[in-house]
């Protein structure tokens, strides 16, 4: 039997994260109690990537071997009218047999959100930076953690032992002030790696590093000579690329889109 594939989104503010954890809140345990509630039995679902606790995703992408054989249709429907307010199910479709989200994805890409000066209502979805930032700095440093090294000093592996080597595809600033923007996108990610990365964009904006510093931070591998990460508030799945699954991220607030003609 092949299995589905599902494409969610969601407001991570309430979430402990997405992995299943006892006496908290989080998206595959509010989503294998929907499954279970449908098919009447439990499914364990696996995820493209376990966001940690606060992070957003406008397009996680979530597998399942599915006990009984129903169209991908009728189990979107089923599972719309069981998950809660801020989870968002955008897409539900039949994949091969040895399709799964996290091994058959073939790239990722993060977004991460930040506003000048304060905002009430965006405070759990966007990090409120100060004024004063040297953004051209940060615009132009952006592209020094793109290419293909050991990202040692901005994360861990997903496994204790595993290769801390990754080739970023993509890193850089969109402005649209008050909001700015850092999109990053890779074949895959270390463990706070995006995170990692606006920790030190923020520190070269507010002087604290220089390119030379940065530099020589990633040369040494160190990572405990690196910014502090930013906030997990502020940070968005934006999707992850398969051969044989596509759908539309959700859009996400005001900020994440800024049109091409406004960018740079």
């Amino acid at each position: 039997m092949n299995r589905l594939a599902l494409a969610l989104a969601y407001h991570g503010a309430a979430f402990h994260g997405w992995q299943l954890q006892p006496e908290a809140r989080t998206v595959q345990g509010e989503l294998e109690r929907a499954l279970a509630d449908f098919y009447g039995e439990s499914v364990r679902v696996w995820a493209a990537g376990r966001t940690d606790a606060g992070v957003h995703a406008l397009g996680q992408v979530a597998g399942w071997r599915p006990p009984r054989d129903y169209p991908p249709e009728t189990v979107l429907r089923a599972l719309e009218a069981r998950v809660p307010a801020d989870l968002r199910l955008l897409r539900c479709a039949e994949v091969p047999a040895d399709f799964h989200p996290r091994h058959s994805a073939r790239g990722r890409s993060y977004r991460y959100l930040l506003r000048e000066g304060d905002a009430l209502f965006q405070r759990d979805r966007t990090l409120i930076v100060e004024p004063g930032l040297d953004w051209s700095t940060i615009e132009a440093a952006a592209g020094l953690f793109v290419g293909h090294r050991d990202f040692a000093a901005l994360g861990t592996a997903p496994r204790p032992g595993g290769s801390t080597v990754r080739r970023l595809t993509a890193c850089r600033l969109l402005r649209k002030p008050p909001f700015y923007l850092v999109e990053v996108a890779a074949e895959a990610f270390l463990y706070r790696m995006v995170r990692r990365i606006v920790g030190c964009l923020l520190a070269l904006g507010r002087g604290e590093l220089d390119a030379a510093d940065l530099g020589a931070l990633l040369d040494n591998l160190d990572r405990t000579q690196a910014p502090p990460p930013a906030p997990a508030l502020g940070l968005y799945l934006q999707r992850i690329d398969y051969a044989e699954f596509a759908y539309t991220p959700d859009p996400g607030p005001p900020g994440l889109v800024i049109p091409e003609q406004e960018r740079g």
